[in-house]
């Protein structure tokens, strides 16, 4: 009787030490980030290698979770796509060796696609934006991350045959009614639900007229991205 009791007291030590654990323990998430860049103008901002990795927040908690996804945007709606991954892990099974060197390693991975940028070849007589805004929306509809992110660098400007927002008669319909492009652009690729997405509009415009389309053109997809569901923020700046 006595060995029971024994047992017993030792279960409920383990039970309360693990209880203990796993409520005071942090909140581990995922972060799954895409990033779009667009190679088309010369003058379009790009992505800050420091700004990118402190969405991951792996510099708080090594243990968390990091998907990352980097693609051109050109004047096709089709572009390779660099990718790498860093699956959450629990500090009392692994270890933080393996894990730093895990750490390290999606980093370097991420930094190198960053810095492959600066070798491309600026200019395009065209642009596909929207395709490649909305596959990358709806890749991350369906992702299981805590942390769901989109950042676009560009000046958001479609232009192909079949719609360009260089035409003024189509500023123009932005303008008074975008319902007719809105219906267009969701015909080429339609959006699912983008609840919990935060986007990120990113470009520093180069004189004022350039300003004022561009927050025209800004302006229509964060209503349109808004009414589904995300969270809009533009800037010059990831961090402004």
């Amino acid at each position: 009787m006595k060995t029971i009791t024994i047992v017993m007291y030792v279960v409920m030590v383990i039970i309360f030490a693990l209880t203990i654990f796993v409520f005071s323990r942090p909140l581990r998430s995922t972060t799954d980030v895409y990033i779009l860049v667009d190679r088309t103008e010369e003058h379009i901002a790009s992505p800050v290698t420091d700004e990118i990795l402190q969405l991951f927040a792996l510099q708080k908690d090594k243990w968390n979770g990091a998907n990352f996804h980097l693609e051109r945007l050109t004047d096709v709606s089709y572009n390779r796509v660099s990718r790498c991954s860093l699956a959450e892990a629990e500090p009392l099974f692994s270890s933080t060796f393996i894990r730093d060197a895990d750490v390290f390693a999606f980093t370097s991975t991420a930094i190198a696609a960053l810095d492959s940028l600066a070798a491309d070849t600026i200019g395009r007589p065209h642009s596909s934006v929207f395709i490649p805004m909305a596959r990358a929306l709806n890749a991350l509809s369906v992702s299981s991350a805590e942390n769901r992110v989109l950042v676009v660098y560009s000046d958001l400007r479609e232009n192909r045959s079949s719609l360009s927002f260089y035409d003024k008669h189509t500023l123009a319909l932005l303008r008074e009614d975008a319902s007719n492009i809105e219906s267009q652009l969701l015909t080429d690729m339609p959006l699912g639900d983008l609840t919990g997405i935060t986007i990120h509009f990113v470009y520093e415009p180069k004189d004022e007229a350039d300003d004022v389309t561009f927050r025209l053109i800004a302006s229509f997809y964060e209503q349109l991205f808004v009414s589904r569901g995300a969270t809009v923020l533009i800037g010059g700046s990831l961090t402004q």
